[in-house]
Parts: structure tokens; C-alpha cells; sequence
């Protein structure tokens, strides 16, 4: 293109960083974004987003956070795949924090952006990346979400476990809503989850996590639970 006079727009970029993506050519694909500029070529939605993807494939969410704020400051809004991409890298990477910074930013959550973001990426998540997600949809208020994606859990054969339910029975004990943590903890019983003690003990231990100390509101539920 070049010697014939032709400079390459943001189409030609665009194909360009989907195919060096595609061969796993990460820092190219990164020289090749900072090279757009030098033709008055701005990177569009695509192209942030398809070297985003990559850089997450590879655990450089670092690198995936600051092109994602990039994306914001030039305005543009990234979609729900895109999300579930960085939430999901973060977590694998262990920076929780910023996962949960990230779902409070995503105007509907839902577990298509999860499933869908990890799956593509060839990740299996484990019980440990549900329930990070979990916890930090619960902690945001998105409870709705929450069920929704251990539904999608449940699904792909992932069974909850102790801290699954104490995330939320603690949920539903913070809004005051007794009867389904009470709810909760039965059906824990029922698949066997509640024997010598582990679901006082996961509560406890999760609440205290998050600086909490339970209350006799707690308590009273836990207790009514078992007299059931």
C-alpha cells in the first residue's frame, strides 16, 4: 500500500490487529497500535478491544487495565464481552480489587459476559473465579446477577460449595432478607454442606473477611435455621 501512495485507514489496521492477534503476536500487535498514529490514524472500538482480549489471554491484564481506560478516555464504551474478558483476567491474576472495581462499572452484568468472555479464551473457570465473581455482584447489589451466574455455574458443572452459600446467606442477611437466608442454609443441608459445623464457620469466615463482625441478627438466623 505504502509505495503505491496508499495510506492504510483504520479498516486496514483493524485487519491487521485481529490477524497478528491471531497468531498470538501480542507485542506486534501492541507496535502496531502505537504505529497507527504516525498515519493520522485513530484506533477505533475494534481495535482496542481485539488487542484488550489478547493481552488478557496472556495475563497482561496490567496492560489490558490501562488500554481499557484508554478506551474510556476517547469515549468509547466498551461491550459485555470486553468486560467479562477483564474481570475474568483479573481474577485469575489474583487482583480482586480490580475485578470488583470493573463490575461496578457494567451498566447490566449478566452470566453471558462471564461464561461467554472465559470460554472463548479457552479458561475453564473454577470455583474459586465463581465465586470471586459472586461475591463481588453481591457486594455491588447485583444479586439478580448473581443468581443468574450461578445458574450458568451449575450449568457447566461447577457444584457451589460452603463459601458459594455463605456469600449468600451474608447478602441476604445485609438487606434484612432472613427468610432466604434461611432458605439458603436448608438447602445447604440438604446437599450435605452443613454437617460439623462448616457453614457457621465459611459465614463467619466471610464476614469477617470484609470487616464485618455478625450481629445478633446473624446469629438469630443461623439459629432459626437449625430449629427448623
Amino acid at each position: 500500500m505504502l509505495p503505491r501512495g496508499v495510506a492504510p485507514d483504520v479498516f486496514s489496521f483493524s485487519i491487521m490487529m485481529k490477524g497478528l492477534c491471531n497468531v498470538n503476536e501480542v507485542d506486534a500487535a501492541c507496535g502496531l497500535l502505537r504505529g497507527m498514529t504516525k498515519y493520522g490514524c485513530v484506533p477505533n472500538a475494534v481495535v482496542y478491544q481485539t488487542l484488550l482480549h489478547t493481552l488478557c489471554k496472556f495475563d497482561r491484564v496490567d496492560e489490558g487495565l490501562k488500554l481499557f481506560d484508554r478506551m474510556l478516555l476517547r469515549g468509547f464504551n466498551p461491550n459485555a464481552l470486553t468486560y467479562g474478558v477483564l474481570i475474568h483476567g483479573s481474577c485469575r491474576t489474583g487482583q480482586v480489587e480490580e475485578a470488583k472495581a470493573l463490575l461496578s462499572k457494567v451498566p447490566e452484568p449478566n452470566s453471558f459476559m462471564f461464561s461467554d468472555s472465559m470460554f472463548r479464551n479457552g479458561c475453564q473457570p473454577d470455583i474459586h473465579t465463581y465465586n470471586t465473581l459472586i461475591r463481588g455482584l453481591c457486594e455491588t447489589g447485583r444479586l439478580v446477577s448473581a443468581r443468574e451466574l450461578i445458574n450458568e455455574m451449575t450449568l457447566k458443572g461447577c457444584e457451589l460449595n460452603t463459601v458459594t452459600y455463605t456469600i449468600l446467606i451474608d447478602v441476604h442477611c445485609k438487606e434484612q432478607r432472613l427468610e432466604g437466608a434461611g432458605e439458603i442454609m436448608r438447602e445447604m443441608s440438604k446437599n450435605g454442606l452443613c454437617k460439623t459445623g462448616k457453614v457457621q464457620n465459611g459465614l463467619f469466615e466471610n464476614l469477617w473477611f470484609k470487616g464485618r463482625n455478625p450481629n445478633v441478627v446473624t446469629y438469630n438466623t443461623l439459629i432459626s435455621s437449625y430449629c427448623k
